[in-house]
């Protein structure tokens, strides 16, 4: 509760992350961002005061440096639904889960056939992303599983 701001047991729904916890809190303190650091987060004080919708549009989801997925909206799009250290490549594979939150929260029904166009457009964006994001990294990107898909016909093992 934090009194004259946000009642009490409130409820706010829209897309937002720990990420976003340090500007808004800054936002609520009355404190400034730093301004020579580049932060992720988002000030969500319209949604947690207002009821207004998340200003955050999208989420990219890690495990450990990999990226493996993205939320944007309603869709959720992966390329390593287990987020295990083993996945296929995703620009070596046509590979990935398209899912529809706001009809399937439990993540059951891969629906990547049905809207193509925005399994595409997602996938993209995750691999813009990648690029964006693989010079930060402080290990090397996990292996390669030794996956096959049905009808592929690439070999096993790339050499790059």
């Amino acid at each position: 509760d934090l009194p004259g701001v946000v009642r009490a047991g409130q409820r706010a729904s829209g897309l937002a992350s720990g990420m976003d916890i340090f500007p808004t809190i800054c936002h609520l303190a009355g404190v400034p961002v730093p301004a020579d650091i580049v932060i992720d987060g988002v000030d969500m004080t319209p949604m947690l005061t207002q009821g207004a919708p998340s200003e955050r549009k999208e989420l990219f989801l890690f495990m450990d440096e990999d990226l493996v997925g993205l939320r944007a909206g309603r869709w959720k799009f992966l390329i390593n639904k287990t987020y295990s250290a083993h996945t296929p490549s995703p620009d070596r594979y046509d590979y990935g889960e398209l899912y529809d939150l706001e009809t399937d929260i439990s993540e059951d029904y891969n629906v990547a056939s049905k809207y193509p166009d925005i399994a595409a457009r997602l996938r993209t964006r995750l691999l813009d992303a990648k690029k964006m994001f693989d010079p930060m990294r402080t290990r090397p990107e996990v292996h390669e599983a030794p996956i096959h898909f049905l009808g592929d016909t690439r070999p096993i093992w790339n050499d790059r």
